[in-house]
């Protein structure tokens, strides 16, 4: 191979070399094109979702203010420009409802709970809350069968077998209050609501001793419950145990003493066992706590 031979491969060497560097370089700059590109569309994504997320909160802000200063047409449109942005938002849907109930306006109340369920990405808590409007309405054939259809699709929910318990009350049908709220604390016995109501329905229906033992069940795991001294305390008072009741109202008061009820309740203790000065101190006491409440 002569001299001029071996300087054209040379050359021709060369110029691959630049080629494959050249076609290296465009493919990283591609790549980087592309990674950038992808970064780009994310933050994007990601500068949309937050302006999203704080006109959701500017509108939610807006409707709780409403509704607080009970301009309940205001809260609706505030609470309806959240769900323009947020069809599933639980606050929203129970803000508008909430409104409507207020109004007194039961046709959009109910409706409005309908459209949650429809549309709350099974949300339960909207079958609750129109349970709930069906009692506020004095609607409790509706809300029991609510509940029921509730309990259909799911048996264990105990949430459930507390509002039928509840519902049942309103009805008059006590026995079968107390078999739901029973229902309710077999499924979930740290539940306290199903514990209060079954041991009120007890009161409601002259069973006082049952009530009495049904309270200090509870009193045995939950020693430091207030609510429960109170009861116990309604439940002894009812029995004219006036001393014991007296005892137990002071132990609630000093679990919590910001109840006012329980200072009513101690003065009335006091008045039966003769001591009306400290009676009368007593209700001034339960009238400050209800003042600051």
């Amino acid at each position: 191979m002569v001299l001029s031979d071996l300087l054209i491969l040379m050359r021709l060497e060369a110029v691959v070399n630049d080629q494959i560097f050249i076609i290296k370089y465009q493919k990283n700059i591609m790549k980087w094109l592309i990674f950038l590109l992808i970064i780009s569309s994310y933050l994007f994504v990601f500068s949309f979702a937050a302006s999203a997320d704080d006109e959701v909160t500017k509108w939610l802000e807006s409707g709780d203010a409403y509704l607080k200063e009970e301009n309940y047409e205001q809260a609706i449109q505030s609470y309806n420009n959240v769900l323009q942005l947020d069809s599933i938002n639980y606050r929203a849907w129970d803000g508008k409802a909430t409104s409507y109930v207020k109004q007194g306006d039961y046709n959009n109340a109910i409706r409005t709970y309908e459209e949650w369920i429809k549309n709350g990405n099974g949300d339960i808590s909207s079958w609750y809350f129109k349970g709930d409007a069906f009692k506020k309405f004095g609607k409790y054939d509706e809300a029991l069968k609510l509940y029921e259809q509730l309990l259909l699709q799911d048996p264990e929910d105990g949430y459930a077998w507390f509002l039928k318990g509840d519902i049942l009350i309103y009805l008059n049908r006590f026995n079968e209050a107390i078999e739901a709220f029973n229902k309710s604390i077999e499924i979930d016995p740290e539940f306290s609501s199903p514990w209060y109501r079954k041991g009120h329905v007890l009161e409601m229906s002259s069973q006082l001793e049952e009530a009495l033992l049904h309270y200090n069940e509870w009193l045995n795991k939950h020693p430091d419950d207030s609510k429960a001294w109170t009861n116990v305390g309604l439940v002894l008072y009812d029995l004219g145990r006036y001393d014991e009741a007296l005892q137990a109202y002071n132990k609630s008061i000093e679990l919590d003493n910001t109840d006012g009820v329980t200072y009513i309740r101690k003065a009335d203790a006091l008045r039966k066992l003769g001591d009306y000065k400290e009676s009368e101190d007593c209700f001034i006491l339960a009238y400050e706590k209800f003042s600051n409440s």
